[in-house]
């Protein structure tokens, strides 16, 4: 019984490894991840840098939780929102939705003003990680 279990769970590991490793994707090759599917963006010329002001946040969800927000938005490639700077910075397809667009998406009481909305480069893409919201 301890060598079935042994060898169920070495197989279980191998296939959970394999599916992770399929499931990889690069910067660059744009990725838009909406709902959990990924699709190709058409372009990346159309690809745009937004730094917002966002006032509002009072607890440590606030940054992760308005981070997931825009990534549930269609055209929102990735996110990353900050407490501590009461900003936030998104990269997003212009072909699909407008920085005013993601704007008027907040919930109450989070209000967000335009820093900087420009056309996103390899390395803007680089430093916008959800995974390093705090």
């Amino acid at each position: 019984m301890n060598k079935t279990y042994f060898i169920m769970s070495a197989l279980l590991a191998v296939i959970v490894f394999i599916s992770g490793c399929n499931n990889a994707t690069t910067v660059d090759t744009p990725v838009d991840t909406v709902n959990g599917n990924s699709h190709q963006i058409e372009s990346s010329e159309t690809l745009r840098h937004a730094v917002l002001n966002i006032e509002g946040m009072y607890c440590a969800s606030c940054g992760p939780g308005l981070a997931r927000m825009f990534l549930e938005m269609d055209g929102v490639l990735t996110a990353k929102v900050s407490n501590k700077k009461d900003n936030g910075e998104i990269i997003y397809d212009a072909s699909k939705t407008t920085v005013e667009h993601l704007i008027s998406m907040l919930p109450e009481p989070y209000k967000a003003t335009i820093v900087e909305d420009m056309p996103a480069t390899k390395e803007m893409i680089d430093s916008v990680n959800v995974l390093s919201n705090d």
